[in-house]
């Protein structure tokens, strides 16, 4: 009986370590979530939307340094260049940014802005005194002088609000009737000469405006200077669908995104252009040469280097076998660089993108229907004002515009030299004006 109870009692032993053993195993076969969780690395991108939030929550300052440091930190074992958001961020100065070209774009608009503005007074004045001029030669009667005066004011007055042909149009009527007398005939031609400076301002100034605005300058402006890019600036370009992919793959292998080579591989097998190529198989390199396959990293790079070279894949060459150990190699790669003009110094490849192979585009486009306008208006009124050379009626100057409109005596009496210099002179006075206006903005 006894050894019975024994064995009855080991049983239930057995069956309790089972029964409990059988209860844990799901518990033990199933990962914990919080101890064998798999976390992604942090990429750039990651770090910077954390610091956006810190900011927004009003962090502590010292948090705020933190993830500052760590944007940095991976900043140096990235491919990047620049990271203009932390400026923006923390609205100060931590890295020193190059300025971009559609920032030197955006500055020559306020350029040419005031040059135009300039250009535009001259024309002004000059309008108002061929007007005031025609009219006092050609009606005897004050009534109709000043009705022709009316007239005229509210066409420049129409011209200058609404510009474009029709500014080109009355400028050059009144340009043209300046042959109404032969002695205002080189100031007839002086204003010709300043219209078309103006035409040619606005054409220059549209071509800027045009080129900064345009969203794949400014994606490949971006990756120029900082070797990566806002994916907004990606899916707003009129980039094709193949160059976009790329482009974003690239994008986020700079950003330290884990990328898959047989992904790139893929991009491989569509019809592509050497220059799209070769950034796929520089990009290719990069990733072996991370993972430490620097000997086929090589293949990648110099195949790159064959289908399209680039300032990136010379670099990554001479990257790559100095890390072999190979100097001659290494040597005639950097030889090549010296070929190129380029910023960056980096322990490792840098990963290429479409702005390594892209330019930006500054068209100009000849205003050929503005330049006919001028030609014509031009032509019209001054044959027309020929016409009444012969039939002026001779007065002497009016006495109100002498005394209230500034150079309109110098214009009258012919007075080159003083009508040179007060056009000068107001031209100087515009941008004074306009350079302390964008001071103060």
């Amino acid at each position: 009986m006894r050894k019975l109870t024994i064995s009855r009692t080991l049983i239930k032993i057995i069956f309790g370590f089972l029964l409990i053993f059988s209860v844990s195993l799901p518990a033990i076969a199933q990962p914990s979530n919080v101890e064998n969780k798999t976390e992604n690395p942090p990429t750039i991108e990651s770090i910077i939307g954390k610091l956006e939030t810190k900011l927004k929550e009003n962090a502590p300052f010292s948090e705020i340094e933190n993830l500052t440091k760590e944007t940095f930190s991976l900043k140096r074992k990235s491919s990047i260049f620049y990271i203009p958001e932390i400026n923006f961020l923390l609205n100060r100065q931590v890295e020193k940014i190059p300025e971009s070209q559609t920032a030197t774009f955006r500055k020559r608009i306020l350029q040419m802005d005031t040059i135009i503005s300039g250009l535009t007074t001259i024309l002004t004045i000059f309008g108002a005194f061929s007007l005031i001029y025609f009219a006092d030669k050609v009606f005897s009667s004050e009534i109709k002088r000043n009705t022709a005066i009316l007239i005229g004011a509210c066409l420049i007055f129409t011209g200058l609000l609404f510009q474009g042909y029709l500014f080109y149009a009355v400028f050059g009527i009144l340009a043209g009737i300046g042959f109404i007398s032969r002695n205002k005939i080189p100031f007839s031609i002086l204003m010709l000469i300043i219209l078309s400076l103006h035409l040619v301002s606005q054409t220059v100034n549209k071509a800027f405006f045009e080129a900064a605005n345009l969203p794949k300058n400014q994606l490949i402006d971006k990756l120029k200077r900082d070797n990566y890019s806002p994916y907004f600036l990606i899916s707003n370009s009129s980039l094709s669908k193949i160059e976009k992919e790329i482009a974003t793959m690239a994008n986020k292998q700079a950003l330290l995104y884990e990328i898959n080579i047989d992904t790139w591989k893929k991009l491989l097998e569509n019809r592509l252009s050497p220059e799209e190529k070769a950034i796929i198989l520089n990009n290719i390199g990069c990733i072996l040469y991370k993972h430490g396959n620097l000997k086929e990293a090589i293949k990648y790079f110099e195949e790159a280097r064959k289908v399209y070279p680039t300032p990136k894949t010379y670099y990554n060459l001479f990257l790559t076998y100095s890390s072999l150990f190979e100097p001659d190699k290494a040597d005639f790669y950097s030889k090549k660089l010296k070929n190129y003009s380029y910023f960056f110094q980096k322990e490792i490849p840098l990963v290429a993108n479409i702005g390594d192979v892209y330019k930006i585009i500054l068209k100009v486009n000849i205003p050929f229907t503005s330049i006919v306008i001028i030609i014509a208006t031009f032509l019209i009124s001054s044959i027309t004002a020929g016409k009444f050379i012969k039939k002026l009626s001779f007065i002497s100057i009016n006495p109100f515009y002498n005394n209230y409109l500034p150079g309109y005596s110098l214009y009258y009496n012919n007075n080159y030299g003083g009508i040179i210099l007060f056009i000068i002179s107001i031209f100087i006075l515009e941008l004074l004006v306009r350079s302390l206006c964008l001071m103060n903005l």
